[in-house]
């Protein structure tokens, strides 16, 4: 799995689209659908989205000097 963000740099209070890029190994015909991704955008080790979607928008708040 690989973890796109649409900027390499960002200000606080830019929006940054991430995607997610995978390859689907299951043979399972429901898997995408079925499937959950866990967001943690501040690295704090709490989810702050749980979603089905491989496409979501994050706000970022807060300095930090953390990288993807």
């Amino acid at each position: 799995m690989t973890l796109r963000a649409d900027q390499a740099t960002v200000e606080v209070g830019d929006e940054v689209t991430f995607d997610v890029i995978s390859k689907i190994i299951s043979d399972r015909p429901d898997f995408v659908k079925e499937r959950t991704i866990y967001y943690d955008f501040d690295g704090d080790g709490e989810w702050d989205l749980i979603t089905k979607k491989d496409r979501v928008t994050h706000v970022y708040d807060t300095p930090s000097e953390d990288t993807l």
